[in-house]
């Protein structure tokens, strides 16, 4: 009611306040709800600062929120912090991992690349992923396209491409 009444201010300290109480009652999607509607508030009001501490809360009362996560990586980035929006989107990819959501870590990780086109880290997790889907040609095109890239390591990423090729002509054979 009051942010509808022109009191944001008093709105996201209300809606703080019934997250908390939603929080003890164990309602914790109920109090992440409620403080993302705080965080957009303080988002739109152009508190950036005050949003990510939002975010920060939520993160830490439901740290496998993956929407939560994409909404704050979505923060760093609109916000100009890449590095911490990688960060918070690698830590997405792995609680998709841990939860067998092979298709949205491939598309996080994309997004992680689209963010920092020299991420190593991103591209080797990117490989795993197609490898365990059997996606083997994706991840001989990846593989290659790394052994381009400056400070690699050659015979890692070598091996990792000997694997996906051989994979590969199995998976042809097979066929």
């Amino acid at each position: 009611m009051y942010i509808r009444r022109g009191y944001p201010d008093k709105g996201v300290q209300a809606l703080m306040q019934v997250a908390e109480l939603q929080r003890r009652e164990g309602l914790i999607k109920d109090a992440v709800a409620s403080m993302q509607q705080a965080a957009d508030v303080r988002y739109m009001m152009g508190m950036h600062k005050e949003s990510l501490i939002i975010y920060d809360r939520i993160v830490q009362i439901a740290p496998n929120d993956v929407e939560a996560r994409q909404w704050r990586a979505l923060i760093y980035t609109l916000t100009g912090r890449v590095n911490e929006a990688v960060l918070e989107k690698k830590q997405i990819v792995r609680s998709l991992l841990q939860a067998r959501d092979l298709d949205n870590a491939i598309a996080e990780l994309h997004q992680i690349i689209g963010l920092d086109i020299g991420d190593l880290e991103a591209y080797y997790m990117l490989g795993d992923v197609l490898m365990r889907r059997g996606e083997y040609a994706q991840a001989v095109n990846l593989y290659n396209r790394v052994l381009k890239m400056p400070n690699i390591e050659v015979e890692r990423v070598e091996a990792l491409l000997a694997a996906a090729q051989q994979m590969l002509k199995q998976q042809a054979m097979t066929s």
